[in-house]
């Protein structure tokens, strides 16, 4: 395509499975040695079904769903951009998130999470829940 951009300038984000995208194009951008100039993951799914499905828990194989192309948990966090991640409490994949938060931190990338107590995933899109204001007054500061 020939589209060209100043990476240093360029935020990748996502919610949900727009994070998992996010944070696998981070991990690329990293490699291929073109910093970008921030991530944000809402409420991401970091790691991918097939990792923890039923028959691979009984008889496990070693790399179903484990490859960080498609589970950036798995991924080298070293040299990352700076990360804001949010969590849902109340959300299957909240530990996914607080667990790459904690890689993060663990490899020296700035991070800063926001974990929402006991909200589901993208509570964000109902503004009855107190939960809800506070998410986007963080996402502003």
């Amino acid at each position: 395509m020939g589209v060209s951009c100043d990476m240093s300038k360029l935020i990748l984000a996502g919610s949900s499975s727009g994070a998992t995208i996010a944070a696998i194009l981070a991990q690329r951008c990293r490699d291929a040695s073109k910093s970008v100039l921030g991530v944000f993951l809402n409420v991401p799914v970091l790691c991918h079904y097939l990792h923890f499905r039923w028959d691979t828990v009984i008889s496990p194989s070693s790399g179903a769903g484990a490859g960080p192309q498609v589970s950036p948990l798995h991924g080298m966090m070293a040299e990352l951009s700076p990360h804001l991640v949010f969590v849902a409490g109340r959300n299957s994949p909240r530990d996914e998130g607080m667990l790459y938060t904690k890689k993060l931190e663990d490899n020296g990338v700035s991070v800063k999470l926001h974990v929402y107590a006991g909200v589901p995933h993208n509570f964000a899109h109902y503004e009855e829940l107190g939960a809800t204001a506070q998410f986007w007054r963080d996402l502003k500061q």
